[in-house]
């Protein structure tokens, strides 16, 4: 298999593990069962991307708050889908 291929699989593969971690530590904790996403705000702290205001560009400032707080399996998951486009392309 190309190698593009082989990572995007490993990528959306890696995306459906981490979205059935985050649903199986939603139901162990007590109470209602609420998913929280991880994103990578949520991740990294908001005080690391304060910078993200700063930028003169609307529509970029606005595209990257878009990924710095989508959840995590969702970034993963299309950056896989990606690569297996690429690699439909280029094979």
């Amino acid at each position: 298999m190309f190698r593009p291929t082989v990572l995007g699989l490993a990528a959306c593969a890696i995306g459906i593990v981490v979205v059935i971690f985050e649903a199986i530590n939603s139901m162990m904790t007590p109470g209602e069962v609420v998913m929280n996403h991880a994103t990578p705000a949520s991740l990294l702290g908001d005080d690391r991307l304060a910078w993200i205001g700063d930028i003169s560009w609307i529509f970029v400032q606005d595209g990257i708050d878009f990924l710095v707080h989508a959840p995590v399996f969702a970034l993963i998951i299309a950056v896989g889908l990606v690569l297996l486009v690429i690699g439909m392309i280029l094979k």
